[in-house]
């Protein structure tokens, strides 16, 4: 479940929305639209809010970028003024090939690029995959597995 509107939540400490919040409406979709590290906090002004989408193996994708930016301001439209947003991109290269047309301000800097971050990898890696209880692969089972190393 995608849990970046909890972050946005205005209420003090168990003060949280009922289960069928209406300014949630929407915003919980059960899709992968989620962000790979976030960090948030609240200073004196407002929710301060740092979302970092991590590629380390494969490319960066038009399709899910704009998905991605569109649903967090949707949530961001839905929290309001109080909250200040950032989304950082981080990969062993610097996205070249990404369309930026119509991307929200938060995630550009001023010169209206991504944020980024360069991203080191290890020479060998291990990853994660779903698997079936006999451990061959699929993706639709409850199972998983670590694979490798590999290259």
């Amino acid at each position: 479940m995608q849990w970046h509107r909890g972050i946005t939540w205005p209420g003090q400490l168990n003060d949280f929305p009922p289960i069928n919040d209406p300014a949630g409406e929407g915003l919980i979709t059960g899709t992968q639209q989620d962000a790979d590290l976030i960090v948030a906090w609240a200073d004196e002004e407002q929710t301060r809010v740092v979302l970092i989408e991590a590629k380390g193996y494969s490319s960066w994708d038009n399709a899910q970028a704009t998905a991605k930016l569109a649903r967090i301001g949707a949530i961001k439209d839905a929290a309001g003024s109080d909250i200040d947003i950032r989304f950082v991109l981080t990969s062993p290269r610097r996205p070249e090939k990404l369309n930026l047309s119509g991307w929200p301000t938060w995630a550009l800097t001023t010169a209206d690029r991504p944020f980024w971050l360069k991203m080191p990898t290890p020479r060998l890696r291990l990853k994660t995959e779903r698997c079936d209880p006999q451990g061959r692969t699929t993706s639709n089972d409850a199972h998983w597995k670590i694979t490798g190393p590999s290259t």
